[in-house]
């Protein structure tokens, strides 16, 4: 029963997982990092209350959860067009998205190390990581405006780091026990969440698809979980595990941070499939592709945004683009309220902004 049971629950989970990663691909980065947060927040919540049920109301509880969600889920995916939804990204070269998928394995193996030092070290695991994940929603929310959703920057160097520093501190005293445990889940928590924001990215603004995208992250995830809870049975000291982990966590943001990570999709685009063009350029191409997703532009919008950029004028765009001025017009008009700016010369300090900041 006990087998046939996490059988169903991880077949069902991993389904819902997949189609998630429509719905990001859909959204985009940004409403992703949004809505994802607010769940984030709302669920942590109601886990903290079910920790606290008695037993045979938090199992009754776990029975009947999985309707409301699958309910839920099935009219978000009704309320969005269907051929735009399950047509994302099947036009577009796949490739294995090599540095996503280690940083998804290195996630994962922090995952299966921490789920075992949470349990064995802590009295009440769910306040801990309950609070973790309160402390990480605030923690996200300040920087990605600090820093524009520079993923690069979000996931190695505020993510990772806040994981190693996590288990380095578990792992050095008792007395760093508690800290430790709390930075550890907000660090897991807060890279988990620029981890859907990143797929997102991927689907939305380099049409990769999603199912593609989120199904191969999940399984190097649950690899890496696999590594880590196999760690803990073959190494007798737990400490000297969290310490080994937290070095390898530093040397992985080390070694995988790259200013070339936004632009080459983490691998999954190939180098040969842009055009050699120079470095200002790419960071500028890269700034408005990461704008216009994340301000949710439609194709044709996006085309528009791009052209104004470059120093179209609205004739030369409607030439470009075989579409009346009076077309354009109603573009730029549109573009203005999503970006909440009232001029073009505000739109390319924006995307100029953001190009800086992908060269940092």
């Amino acid at each position: 029963m006990y087998l046939t049971g996490s059988l169903l629950i991880g077949c069902g989970t991993a389904n819902v997982c997949l189609e998630t990663g429509r719905m990001f691909g859909y959204l985009g980065p940004l409403q992703v990092l949004f809505h994802g947060s607010a769940a984030l927040f709302i669920g942590t919540i109601g886990a903290l209350v079910l920790a606290f049920l008695p037993p045979l109301a938090g199992e009754a509880t776990l029975v009947i959860i999985p309707f409301p969600m699958v309910f839920f889920l099935w009219k978000s995916l009704r309320s969005v067009p269907q051929r735009t939804l399950y047509s994302l990204g099947l036009q577009t070269e796949v490739n294995v998205p090599t540095k996503f998928l280690a940083t998804s394995f290195f996630q994962g193996l922090a995952l299966g190390v921490m789920h075992s030092v949470l349990i064995n070290n802590t009295g009440n695991s769910a306040l801990v990581v309950s609070l973790g994940y309160f402390i990480a929603v605030a923690l996200l929310f300040f920087c990605a405006i600090a820093v524009k959703n520079n993923f690069d920057v979000l996931i190695y160097r505020i993510g990772f780091p806040l994981m190693a520093m996590g288990f380095l501190a578990v792992g050095m005293s008792d007395e760093a026990m508690l800290p430790g445990a709390l930075t550890l889940d907000t660090g897991y928590c807060f890279q988990y969440l620029m981890t859907c924001s990143l797929c997102a990215y991927l689907a939305k603004g380099l049409k990769q698809p999603p199912i593609w995208i989120i199904g191969a992250g999940t399984a190097a995830l649950l690899i890496g979980q696999f590594a880590g809870s196999l760690l803990d049975v073959l190494v007798d000291d737990w400490r000297n595990l969290a310490i080994y982990v937290s070095f390898a966590l530093v040397l992985a943001a080390l070694f995988m941070t790259s200013s070339q990570n936004i632009r080459r999709g983490w691998g999954a685009v190939s180098p040969g499939a842009t055009p050699a063009v120079s470095r200002e350029t790419q960071s500028l191409d890269t700034a408005c592709q990461l704008l216009a997703t994340e301000q949710g532009l439609t194709p044709r919008e996006t085309e528009v945004f791009e052209l104004m950029i470059r120093g179209y004028s609205r004739k030369a765009t409607a030439e470009e683009l075989s579409l009346s001025e009076e077309t354009v017009k109603t573009h730029i008009g549109r573009i203005y309220q999503k970006f909440f700016v009232h001029s073009k010369q505000e739109l390319i300090h924006a995307a100029e902004e953001r190009a800086r900041a992908l060269d940092q």
